[in-house]
């Protein structure tokens, strides 16, 4: 997630999305009006604008993100301040403190996790924070590191060679960041445990730009997740942003 949540994104009528396939994991043309899916080709990022926003990734938070001069536990306490925005949203309620929320237990996988996760000082988990920068953010960032620290143990490998599965999976503002977003929520789906749930938070927006190189619309991301098994949608919501940072934001709290 961008700091204290910065970031763009987008909706259009018609897009093509997709994925490498392995056995029955769809890949699709999805269309807004009507919903419907049909088999297509995988489509992703351009490589070489990939690489660009890999690039675009480290420099952010290394020159732009406006609280990078802050000791660890300043922080600590700003990302607190998301993680309690997140689990508001996604439903979950304050349990008897603010360091603690009722049903949010247990194992967590955050992933794309940026250089400093969401939940190190909150109570009753135990998270693996996952970003595919993370050696790159721990060497050059002072406030990032491998290992544990709070709550969180932060990693480098990819989701899908994450060999767990977990309570919750936590998703914020990372899938329009992906090369491949149906990719990437086939491999974060696979990590959530039977009757455990995927919270997702993410922007959309009509166009790619430099750092957001995945565009798709909210009906996209349901029906998705629908052929992927999510059993129930807790949270299912979009909000219509200012279209500077983003057009969209988008709510999904889903049951597998």
């Amino acid at each position: 997630m961008k700091g204290l949540f910065l970031s763009m994104g987008g909706a259009i009528q018609r897009l093509r999305v997709g994925a490498s396939r392995k056995n029955s994991e769809p890949e699709a043309i999805a269309d807004e009006q009507s919903s419907k899916f049909v088999m297509n080709e995988p489509a992703s990022a351009d490589p070489e604008q990939w690489k660009k926003s890999q690039e675009y990734e480290l420099t952010f938070w290394k020159e732009q993100w406006p609280y990078r001069h802050l000791s660890v536990a300043e922080l600590q306490q700003a990302r607190h301040k998301d993680a309690m925005w997140f689990l508001g949203k996604m439903g979950f309620v304050r349990g008897e403190s603010d360091y603690r929320y009722e049903g949010f237990e247990g194992k967590v996988l955050e992933v794309g996790c940026g250089p400093i996760g969401f939940f190190e000082m909150v109570d009753g988990v135990s998270v693996t924070a996952q970003d595919s920068l993370m050696r790159l953010y721990a060497e050059n960032l002072p406030f990032s590191m491998i290992g544990k620290r709070g709550a969180v143990t932060y990693i480098q490998e990819d989701v899908a060679d994450i060999g767990n599965v977990f309570d919750f999976v936590v998703c914020s503002n990372v899938l329009d960041h992906t090369a491949d977003w149906i990719q990437f929520l086939i491999a974060c789906v696979k990590r959530v445990k039977q009757g455990g749930e995927l919270l997702l938070v993410t922007d959309s927006r009509g166009i790619p730009a430099i750092g957001h190189t995945q565009i798709f619309s909210h009906n996209q991301l349901v029906r998705v997740l629908e052929l992927l098994g999510a059993k129930e949608f807790r949270v299912d919501s979009v909000e219509r942003e200012d279209g500077v940072h983003c057009d969209y934001r988008h709510y999904l709290r889903a049951v597998f």
